[in-house]
């Protein structure tokens, strides 16, 4: 995982070490940021990069999240394991 910052004219590039982002797997949800990863959903403040990840605990029916959908007032998140929906929350 690869962290990209824009500030100036170039990007600075951080290595987070561990850990995969699937592809189309970020989303905006219940005014989080949501991240598909091979380590769970995770999710963090969408207004501090600084901020560190949490694991959305109770989301997701396995640990290798593919990816985090909204539909309507649902979150929609698929694993391995299967395809999990929770109403989002305010």
């Amino acid at each position: 995982v690869t962290r990209l910052r824009f500030a100036g004219a170039k990007p600075s590039v951080a290595r987070l070490g561990g850990g995969y982002v699937n592809p189309d797997g970020l989303a905006f949800a219940g005014g989080r940021l949501l991240a598909s990863t091979m380590d769970g959903l995770l999710s963090r403040s969408p207004s501090d990069d600084a901020a560190g990840w949490e694991l959305a605990r109770g989301v997701a029916t396995g640990r290798d999240v593919t990816a985090a959908r909204v539909v309507g007032d649902k979150l929609w998140v698929a694993s391995r394991r299967g395809l999990a929906v929770s109403p989002l929350s305010d």
